[in-house]
């Protein structure tokens, strides 16, 4: 089929059939399984403090947003409204972005997180672009 030796092209060659031509796509969906809910509910030396785990200004963590700094999930939430963004692989974006200005969320979070990423075909090894930037060590 003369495909790049990948993870990710061996799947699709044990998918096809011999007479089968593949045309390669620059764009992949990748999923993330993540927990249903906070399982963390106390902080503290003897559990006294309430951890919040619920919507705050509208967002639950992993939700999808648009910001001025990028487009990513909810990683972490602070009662000041600054919120910490990440990507799928969990690589910040950015640690504090305002979300009483200029946010919108995209989707609202579920179990399985789905992004889709840009594939180059550079090398042996897969690498996958979004926003201009290149996430390397990351195989198909």
């Amino acid at each position: 089929m003369k495909l790049i030796k990948t993870h990710y092209f061996d799947a699709v060659a044990i998918c096809c059939r011999d007479d089968q031509n593949v045309e390669v796509e620059d764009s992949v969906l990748l999923k993330r399984n993540v927990s249903k809910g906070d399982y963390q509910q106390r902080t503290g030396k003897r559990s006294e403090k309430k951890i919040p785990t619920g919507k705050l200004f509208g967002l639950r963590k992993f939700d999808l947003v648009k910001t001025s700094k990028g487009i990513g999930f909810v990683k972490g939430k602070r009662s000041s409204g600054f919120f910490a963004i990440s990507d799928l692989f969990g690589n910040k974006i950015s640690d504090s972005v305002n979300v009483k200005k200029k946010c919108r969320r995209l989707s609202a979070r579920s179990t399985t997180l789905v992004q889709m990423v840009q594939m180059t075909h550079s090398s042996p090894t897969c690498h996958f672009r979004q926003a201009g930037t290149v996430e390397e060590g990351v195989s198909c």
